[in-house]
């Protein structure tokens, strides 16, 4: 677009447009970005170098003045490309007098340091919005959502009495899924005695993710091993279930077996435990939930503009 065409745009209100004629006058090595709403225009600043505040101040503040725009107020942020928070902050205030600049005023970031600026901002559902698509990859965010949902949905569900009573679909398919790596645990940990033959069904389930997990952590793709770790603490989940089984041993088991092929009943009778089924089952629960909310915290870690910008690279 050319500089008259893009002008032309811009008195219109075009937000790309203004913000395009900002960073033609600003020092090369900058991308700016605008929203324009409400009378209010907001301008993010990117750059390789750190900015002067009253120079870009006093060149945005000259380009705007150029423009046929009806504004209230313009908010400035600078910030260091790869730095989730802002270096400095402007706020101006537009009161047209001839010959006179519009009047301004610094806020400093309030927040402690090492605390994000934004957490101390007064909420704003869109600062909010910008500010999260401006640091965090959405596409990324987004697939986190599912597997929150399949945790407040149905963590609950996963205990004796429900799982034998009509547990939820989504559960049973996943289940079914893990059973698949459980029946194949009891074969491949054959060779090391009936006691780790029995355990080789739930250790298995827990293992074959876990290991994928790690494989992604080795690869650098740490975003894909985070969301790995749902699967991981989805089975300890599953396998909690057969624990708390292991007293009574009234779970329908596959192909109609008889308690005495009972996994966890076997266990652990072998240890003389079988009195603590319910307590063993807790616990495994607990350790299951513990990784399921360490793989909300570093998804969303991971989900980071700057890291995933930085594995790009």
């Amino acid at each position: 677009m050319t500089h008259p065409r893009l002008t032309a745009a811009a008195n219109r209100g075009d937000a790309q447009a203004i913000a395009a004629l900002i960073q033609a006058a600003l020092p090369t090595g900058n991308r700016t970005n605008a929203r324009f709403q409400n009378q209010v225009l907001e301008v993010i600043l990117t750059a390789t170098h750190r900015l002067n505040p009253e120079q870009t101040l006093m060149t945005i503040a000259d380009v705007l003045r150029s423009l046929q725009l009806n504004l209230h107020q313009i908010q400035i942020e600078a910030f260091i490309r790869h730095e989730t928070a802002p270096i400095w902050r402007e706020v101006i205030d537009f009161a047209p007098r001839s010959g006179s600049h519009p009047a301004s005023r610094i806020m400093p970031n309030r927040a402690a340091p090492g605390i994000p600026a934004w957490l101390a901002e007064k909420p704003n559902f869109h600062t909010y919005r910008r500010l999260l698509e401006q640091h965090f990859d959405v596409m990324r965010l987004g697939l986190l959502l599912p597997f929150v949902l399949y945790g407040v949905l149905f963590a609950k569900h996963y205990n004796v009495s429900d799982f034998i009573n009509d547990p939820p679909a989504m559960m049973r398919f996943i289940h079914g899924v893990n059973l698949i790596f459980h029946e194949a645990g009891h074969i491949l940990f054959m060779p090391f005695g009936r006691f780790m033959t029995i355990l080789g069904g739930s250790l298995n389930q827990i293992l074959i993710p876990a290991v994928i997990a790690g494989y992604f952590c080795f690869k650098g793709q740490k975003y894909s091993g985070a969301i790995t770790l749902f699967w991981v603490g989805e089975n300890f989940w599953d396998v909690s279930i057969y624990a708390s089984d292991g007293r009574d041993a009234i779970l329908p088991l596959l192909g109609g077996a008889d308690a005495d092929s009972h996994d966890w009943l076997n266990l652990l009778s072998m240890m003389g435990m079988t009195a603590h089924a319910q307590w063993v089952g807790s616990l495994i629960y607990g350790l299951g939930t513990l990784i399921y909310i360490a793989a909300i915290g570093l998804t969303i870690y991971f989900s980071q503009k700057r890291l995933v910008d930085r594995v790009r690279g």
